[in-house]
Formats: structure tokens, C-alpha cells, sequence
């Protein structure tokens, strides 16, 4: 006898809007200046984030 099996996969994600890496999905021409200042004071725990988000910065600054 067949049987129907429901699959649930539940999944939540949480989006920190005020860290500076969630300014990284938008484009940064997009970016008010406000959130290239945020760009700017922002510091990563990881010599690898800082550098992206001072890049980021400058990118947005650039633009």
C-alpha cells in the first residue's frame, strides 16, 4: 500500500539589518550616505571583513 509522506522543511533566517555587511547585498551606488558613513566606522572581527567592508566603502564612495 502506497503511502503519503509530507516533508516539512521549516527554515528561518535572521537578517541583521544594521550590520554593515547586510550594505554588502545592495549595490553600492545605491547606498545613501548614511550607510556609507556606517561603511566607514564599521570594523570586522576578522582582518578578512575589515577588509571587505572598507572596500565596499570605498567602492560606494567612488560611484
Amino acid at each position: 500500500m502506497w503511502t503519503r509522506r509530507r516533508s516539512f522543511a521549516f527554515v528561518t533566517r535572521v537578517h541583521d539589518l544594521h550590520h554593515p555587511g547586510s550594505l554588502l547585498r545592495r549595490s553600492p551606488a545605491g547606498l545613501g550616505d548614511a550607510e556609507r558613513a556606517a561603511l566607514a566606522r564599521a570594523g570586522g572581527d576578522y582582518p578578512g571583513v575589515r577588509d571587505l567592508l572598507r572596500l565596499a566603502h570605498v567602492m560606494a564612495t567612488r560611484l
